[in-house]
């Protein structure tokens, strides 16, 4: 069982055009993301929803990192602020928590 002072840790997920990639990977460094990890991919048939819904063109980035609960707050109102994430087609995220970590 975790720690009642142990934060609570989110892995975020969100997709957007390559065209906003560095600006997105340097507001997510000043927000505070660890193990922030970057994925290309491209379309290759009915693979369920992440490729038939989102990734349906080749210039489209997944970028994937941990936050706390705290942290995944300001990211959202970054992504709706400055990358228009409410707008169609600009881009997608959510978050998955994450019970604790091991290593």
């Amino acid at each position: 069982m975790a720690n009642e002072d142990t934060p609570k840790i989110f892995h975020m997920v969100m997709v957007t055009g390559r065209d906003r990639q560095e600006r997105l990977l340097y507001a997510l460094s000043e927000k505070g993301c660890h193990v922030v990890n970057i994925i290309y991919g491209k379309d290759t048939g009915r693979l369920g929803f992440i490729v038939d819904n989102i990734w349906h063109d080749d210039n489209k980035v997944m970028v994937v990192c941990l936050v706390s609960a705290t942290e995944a707050d300001a990211i959202f109102s970054m992504l709706l602020d400055d990358f228009n994430f409410d707008r169609k087609d600009t881009g997608i995220a959510f978050t998955i928590p994450v019970e604790k970590v091991s290593y």
